[in-house]
């Protein structure tokens, strides 16, 4: 990474911020976010409420475009946490100052989160994704569906939203989702693979039962074997009547009485 450039006030960095528990050094991601050969200028604001906190990267560009670099975003995981990259990113023509020289974050716009992705968005293939991408445009506040290779954290996503989100797939598709598989692939097409293939290991279907095997015929009869306890008497042996057993039995008792 580049080092830290001072600010217009000559400090080496803005001050902190914290953001659902983390603390972010905001002078940090602003010169990693400098680091890019064509940023000129960076600083790092808050935008949101609540729940919905989102760290956003305003720029000025080398080139003069209006549009930030393909690739910003991974560039900046190159050097920065997750959790530390800004969410979205806005292109101006230069940082609005205060008549002391400061920034003036008040003048900052506010970013256009349905076109703050730094990659192009891909639209979904299928009718899951596409349900699960306007469940996350829903969630994130997005105002289109969101691209199924979109990064879920990238535009805006955290754990309670992440939560919200495992509930949702839960609710309209019975399936229950570790929340670990959104850290794993946090993207639209991730979620819907798993959902498809059944990696969860928690499925919304009942386990079908098992069958026996159907029974061999005999190749002799063309009948399937009978394994009732008569068919394992020889064909020249009689079958014992039930009042042959029973006087049988009368004999052995009487022979120990004795």
């Amino acid at each position: 990474m580049a080092p830290v450039r001072p600010d217009r006030a000559g400090r080496p960095g803005g001050p902190a911020i914290k953001i659902r528990g983390y603390r972010i050094e905001s002078g940090e991601v602003e010169a990693a976010l400098r680091s890019h050969a064509d940023i000129a200028e960076a600083v790092v604001s808050v935008r949101g409420g609540g729940d919905d906190v989102r760290l956003v990267g305003y720029v000025v560009t080398e080139t003069g475009a209006d549009q930030p670099p393909a690739g910003l975003s991974e560039h900046l995981r190159q050097v920065l946490p997750d959790y530390m990259v800004p969410a979205a990113f806005v292109v101006v023509p230069a940082l609005p100052l205060t008549r002391s020289g400061k920034i003036d974050y008040r003048a900052l716009p506010e970013p256009d989160w349905g076109a703050s992705s730094d990659q192009v968005p891909v639209s979904p293939r299928t009718p899951i994704e596409a349900r699960l991408a306007a469940i996350v445009a829903e969630l994130l506040l997005l105002p289109a569906p969101v691209g199924v290779s979109d990064n879920f954290f990238a535009l805006g996503g955290h754990s309670l939203t992440a939560a919200r989100l495992m509930a949702r797939i839960r609710a309209d598709y019975g399936v229950d989702l570790p929340i670990r598989t959104l850290f794993s692939d946090p993207t639209v097409a991730g979620l819907a693979a798993t959902m498809a293939a059944g990696r969860s290991g928690v499925v919304g279907r009942p386990t079908p039962a098992r069958t026996a095997p159907p029974a061999r015929r005999s190749p002799e009869t063309g009948r399937e074997p009978d394994h009732s306890p008569a068919s394992s008497q020889r064909p020249d042996q009689p079958v014992p009547s039930r009042g042959m057993n029973t006087q049988a039995s009368r004999h052995d008792t009487a022979l120990k009485l004795d």
